[in-house]
């Protein structure tokens, strides 16, 4: 309850009360926790500073960087493989070839000495032996693994871009949400510190008739519940502008106090849901990102399919070390190679099989998904126009508010309304400016939704820059 000494009679009082209420909201304002000096943005910059900060789309981007070097990788099985290989060796004892009884037998058919004719054991390898070998193989023919291995590279790249594109998405529509809840909750603040000026006016006269025994006491302390009530709304509403704050400065990543520039606004024209429709089928990245999984899964067919062929191949060994070399060993070797699989148990066929279910699978879903997507695109721009006509129904209804609240404050003045008729016709007011307020909110953050899913979300910039109504309190 406000003192009634802060009251007095003079003509000037209802002005020097109002500036009172008024600084008393200001202090209360201000002696909410805040950190540092509020920094106005953009939605254009928050929308920078986003795609600098944010980690989220810093993963997608290694990840694409990731599927482009695997896609590098896989152009590498088109090349020969050159490889250099070394080894010491030890075996139990040298290696010989002992042909003495053909040197007995010679010795005996031609009469001759034993002395004369020297030992018939050859070394073939000693005991310690090195070796160094550059080997070369090239697949020329694979029946089209090699290739669907790298096309299956190349839409993996594709759908790594469109996971990016729809990670940005929907950081953006959820940046336009934070951004625009926490703009809502700074003009909740206004709406609320406005409703509480009325209120400690319609207070100070409700006080000021009594003591001129004009309305009964039910009567003023009828206006200091809705006081309270006024002053408690503001507090809850400040309070909803940190939790706002904390919201947008997470998907920054920043830590500061922000003031959103940008303000809630509505578009009286908008194309129609054929549009959007058209750019969800041709754009969206989910579709995107299914269609090349159906492109994968396609290709990992024709690599089963490819197992049933031949595999030929080119090959060399070059001996870097010949020191070692047994007669047996040639210091180089050269050819072409075939292999090719006879029989396996079925297995082969029966991957060709899975591979072919799996691809059918990928058509259905996205099927499926494209069936989904424009349903999504349908309801959301039912919602969008919903909320543009709620707005433009509450613009006749605000009007008529104004005016009743003006006509029982005045009925009041003069005693013939009563503290109550005030307070409901300042709270109806209220309410339809909150009303006003979320329809734009709910336009806006509908709009971005619609936007991404129709893959066109980079565009709501260009939409907020050309909206031809702003809303405030």
């Amino acid at each position: 309850m406000i003192p009634r000494y802060i009251f007095s009679t003079s003509r000037h009082a209802l002005q020097r009360i109002t500036v009172l209420y008024t600084v008393v909201a200001c202090v209360l304002f201000l002696l909410i926790p805040h950190q540092g000096v509020s920094s106005e943005i953009t939605f254009s910059k928050a929308l920078q500073i986003m795609h600098a900060n944010n980690e989220t789309i810093s993963a997608a981007l290694a990840k694409k960087n990731q599927s482009e070097e695997k896609k590098m990788a896989a152009r590498g099985l088109f090349y020969p493989r050159i490889g250099i290989s070394g080894r010491y060796s030890r075996i139990n004892e040298p290696i010989t070839i002992d042909l003495n009884s053909i040197r007995d037998v010679i010795t005996t058919l031609h009469g001759l000495p034993s002395s004369s004719i020297p030992d018939f054991e050859l070394a073939v390898q000693d005991e310690d032996f090195w070796q160094a070998d550059l080997t070369m193989t090239w697949p020329i023919f694979t029946g089209g693994r090699i290739l669907a291995a790298n096309r299956a590279a190349d839409a993996q790249v594709k759908a790594s871009e469109a996971k990016v594109r729809s990670t940005e998405s929907t950081l953006i529509s959820e940046l336009a949400v934070r951004y625009f809840r926490l703009r809502l909750a700074r003009e909740m603040v206004e709406l609320r510190r406005e409703t509480l000026d009325a209120m400690a006016q319609h207070l100070y006269k409700a006080q000021k008739f009594e003591e001129n025994g004009m309305i009964a006491k039910a009567e003023r302390l009828h206006a200091e519940v809705s006081y309270a009530n006024a002053d408690k709304e503001l507090k809850g509403a400040i309070r909803d502008v940190d939790i706002a704050l904390e919201s947008l400065n997470n998907i920054l990543s920043l830590q500061e106090s922000i003031e959103p520039a940008s303000p809630l606004f509505i578009l009286t024209t908008i194309q129609p849901i054929t549009y959007f429709q058209g750019k969800a089928q041709e754009k969206n990245p989910i579709l995107e990102q299914i269609a090349m999984q159906r492109v994968m899964a396609h290709q990992g067919y024709k690599k089963e399919i490819a197992s049933f062929s031949p595999s030929v191949y080119l090959f060399g060994t070059r001996k870097l070390y010949t020191k070692d070399l047994t007669i047996l060993e040639p210091e180089w070797i050269a050819g072409i190679g075939v292999d090719l699989t006879i029989f396996e148990g079925f297995s082969r066929s029966r991957q060709v099989h899975a591979a072919k279910f799996q691809e059918q699978e990928v058509m259905y879903l996205e099927k499926k998904m494209r069936r989904d997507i424009d349903t999504l695109v349908s309801t959301l721009y039912q919602e969008l126009m919903k909320a543009r006509e709620q707005f433009e129904t509450l613009k006749t209804s605000r009007i008529s508010a104004e005016e009743y609240f003006r006509v029982r404050n005045r009925a009041f003045e003069a005693g013939y309304a009563t503290s109550l008729d005030v307070v409901d016709a300042q709270l109806a007011l209220s309410r339809i400016k909150w009303e006003q307020l979320a329809a734009a909110y709910k336009f806006d953050v509908t709009l971005a939704q619609l936007l991404e899913a129709s893959g066109s979300s980079k565009d709501l910039e260009t939409y907020i820059a050309e909206s031809d109504m702003e809303v405030t309190h």
